[in-house]
């Protein structure tokens, strides 16, 4: 059973991974402005897999192995929206209020749960392995980050950068050997990605 038609295309790949890229750039130039940054980026980010998981489960009420993550992931997207929207904005260059911390725990919540069910999402009869990957890369960075926010004074915000930049990078690169293997199946066997 052949999965093709469900991936991204590889162009699109590409573009995602430059825009995180672009996000981790500006995250470790201005991480005062960052955090303002990443409430939106991740208020909307959260809101639209809230959507995304609440149509996938309702087209999959049927089947009770994909129903019911992607119903508790939906869920979980609704309280982590409506705790980003309460939170009260916080004031320029006070990047240690409690309110800077507090998107911070949501953001490394959001990465456990979002690793764990990128894990969940992987299916046994699909070859590869990047599921799970990525899964752990996220569940690791939202150890971390969770790890800052509770046991030091960094600034969480440039280790998000950091990490955006590493997962932007993969993102491009999975684009573009997808193109390759895109280029490989259909000139039989010679390489041409560009």
């Amino acid at each position: 059973m052949s999965f093709e038609g469900k991936k991204l295309p590889w162009w699109l790949n590409v573009v995602i991974g430059v825009a995180i890229i672009t996000a981790g750039i500006f995250l470790l130039v201005s991480p005062d402005d960052g955090n303002d940054f990443l409430t939106f980026a991740v208020g909307l980010g959260v809101f639209v897999f809230f959507v995304y998981n609440v149509i996938k489960a309702v087209q999959h009420k049927r089947d009770n192995r994909l129903f019911i993550p992607y119903l508790a992931h939906g869920l979980l997207d609704l309280i982590l929206f409506i705790l980003i929207i309460s939170i009260p904005s916080t004031r320029p260059g006070d990047s240690g209020s409690e309110a800077s911390q507090l998107i911070g725990i949501i953001i490394a919540c959001w990465l456990i749960i979002f690793g764990f069910f990128e894990i969940v999402r992987k299916k046994p009869e699909v070859p590869g392995t990047h599921f799970v990957r990525n899964g752990l890369l996220l569940i690791l960075s939202g150890t971390v980050v969770m790890s800052i926010l509770l046991l030091t004074q960094l600034n969480y915000v440039i280790f998000i950068g950091i990490v955006a930049i590493m997962i932007g990078v993969v993102k491009t690169v999975q684009g573009f050997l997808g193109k390759a293997r895109e280029n490989d199946q259909a000139s039989g066997g010679r390489p041409g990605l560009f």
